[in-house]
């Protein structure tokens, strides 16, 4: 009798370390599921927080382009400045330069007009870019000529490295700027 108890309670025991490990590993799977959950809404949270800011901006005019130099082939932004003038801008490369980062832009011009004399003005970090506005524009020297792309470069100086990972953007277009053809000619 007390060997079959005996045999009685070690196969109980046996079958409740089964059903313990099985359950252990029921609860680790579903523990790595709901991590990767948590990481896959971490990253959605980062979209939504950048679509926020985005419309919080979004003004009578879209004065600010804001890039995130970890999304890969960002998309070109559209920039409307205050006088009405409508750009394309895009961040090529952010590289690490000296004590801060060469930030490469290309400007795009879809108008029929030329622009001489622009500034820009590039902001880094959590800032909200209104906070920036008092920032004097760099002049950029060359001409943005019309239906095409020009390249920009800035060195810029975050106040702390995690600040690189927002850049924004504003094109000043207080210069002068002229059509290239007079259409209203005749065709002889």
């Amino acid at each position: 009798m007390k060997k079959l108890s005996f045999i009685f309670l070690s196969l109980l025991m046996l079958i409740g370390c089964t059903q313990s490990e099985d359950q252990n590993n029921a609860r680790e799977e579903r523990l790595k599921t709901l991590e990767d959950q948590v990481s896959q809404l971490e990253k959605k949270l980062k979209d939504v927080n950048l679509r926020v800011l985005y419309m919080e901006l979004d003004e009578r005019y879209l004065p600010w382009a804001i890039f995130n130099p970890e999304v890969k082939n960002d998309y070109a932004k559209t920039i409307i400045t205050e006088n009405g003038h409508l750009f394309l801008v895009a961040l090529v490369s952010l590289e690490k330069y000296a004590n801060g980062y060469k930030a490469n832009f290309s400007i795009g011009n879809p108008s029929a007009v030329e622009f001489e004399g622009i500034g820009i003005i590039v902001g880094t970090g959590p800032l909200k870019p209104k906070l920036a506005e008092k920032k004097p524009p760099i002049k950029i020297n060359k001409s943005i000529l019309p239906g095409s792309w020009s390249e920009v470069s800035v060195i810029i100086f975050p106040e702390a490295e995690d600040d690189a990972k927002l850049l924004y953007f504003s094109i000043v277009d207080e210069g002068g700027m002229s059509l290239k053809k007079d259409y209203r000619e005749s065709k002889d």
